[in-house]
């Protein structure tokens, strides 16, 4: 069974129910390690989701930040903005449903 790893200074208390259950789902589905990079903590825009738990970043250490994009946007669903940083190599998931 895959693993979820917290980089040091984030904390899976960070994260709301839907956010750690996203978490389970790609580590899920993909079979490999997940690596949380970013929770709650740490700096990000004044109105990231982060702040209230429905978002975090993960590095892709299985495939490169595109193909896991692709690949965690299937798992997840349209509730979901996945978001990939190539300059930095992690993808941001956030829980903002449309309806």
């Amino acid at each position: 069974m895959a693993a979820i790893w917290f980089h040091q200074g984030c904390s899976k208390d960070d994260l709301s129910a839907v956010a750690e259950e996203g978490l389970r789902r790609i580590a899920a589905r993909i079979g490999r390690d997940i690596y949380v990079v970013s929770t709650g903590g740490g700096l990000h825009q004044i109105d990231s989701l982060h702040y209230t738990g429905m978002a975090f970043d993960i590095w892709p250490n299985y495939a490169g930040t595109r193909i896991a994009a692709s690949s965690i946007r299937q798992v997840l669903g349209t509730d979901w903005d996945i978001v990939e940083n190539t300059e930095k190599g992690y993808i941001h998931c956030e829980y903002d449903p449309k309806n």
